[in-house]
């Protein structure tokens, strides 16, 4: 146990970059998720949606407008259609304007 806590310990040393912790971070969750035997099958497509997620984000500079961007689902695999108005301009919650309907 003391050699993993050390490698793991090593490892996060190395990190370097957002992207190094996000990937650290994943490993982390899905060695300890094997260990206790839980099942957490979508660990390698949430890892994916954070990349590219702070992706965008880096290339924005901008704290709100990824959520202008479209994203695949991490349950379901499809990608999740895009708003029809920019995040910040939407000011119109209901189920209508969710569904497009108005």
């Amino acid at each position: 146990m003391l050699k993993s806590a050390e490698e793991w310990h090593k490892m996060a040393n190395a990190i370097t970059s957002v992207f190094d912790a996000i990937r650290f971070q994943a490993r982390l969750i899905e060695y300890l998720v094997k260990a206790a035997d839980y099942p957490y099958p979508e660990i390698c497509r949430i890892e994916q949606s954070l990349l590219d997620l702070i992706s965008i984000r880096q290339g924005e500079r901008n704290l709100v407008t990824y959520k202008n961007h479209s994203f695949r689902s991490v349950y379901t695999g499809k990608m999740i259609p895009p708003q029809p108005k920019p995040y910040m301009e939407n000011t119109d919650d209901s189920l209508e304007a969710y569904l497009g309907q108005t």
